[in-house]
């Protein structure tokens, strides 16, 4: 089986398969339920759909790709994947993970989800 091939403004990756994973840009519908004074009644208010941040630990095969990866905190760009997902997200944190592996050099990145076409 082949690995998933990941890419994001230049960068490739692949995600660390034995890390935590959730679904792609997880979303969920945001509500707010309000009581009426003096009444057994409630307001629903039905917002917007809110997507969790995508985290990823990623296997870069460099020092430089990690701060290649570090250097583009903040950027807009679409993420993609060798299985057909890609979505514009803004990249908010790349952490360098310590590991006795030198092989394999780790980074934890953050993304947020962006509408289509802000990238």
């Amino acid at each position: 089986m082949s690995k998933t091939i990941y890419t994001f403004d230049g960068s490739s990756f692949y995600r660390k398969v034995d890390s935590a994973w959730r679904q792609w840009f997880a979303s969920k519908v945001e509500y707010t339920r309000d009581a009426v004074l003096d009444s057994d009644e409630d307001y629903l208010d039905i917002g917007a759909t809110s997507y969790e941040p995508l985290e990823i630990t990623a296997i870069v095969s460099s020092k430089s790709e990690q701060t290649t990866l570090q250097d583009k905190i903040g950027t807009t760009a679409v993420l993609a994947n060798s299985r057909s997902y890609s979505q514009d997200a803004t990249l908010i944190s790349a952490e360098p993970i310590a590991g006795e592996n030198t092989a394999e050099y780790l980074v934890t990145l953050v993304f947020l989800r962006r509408p289509t076409g802000s990238a």
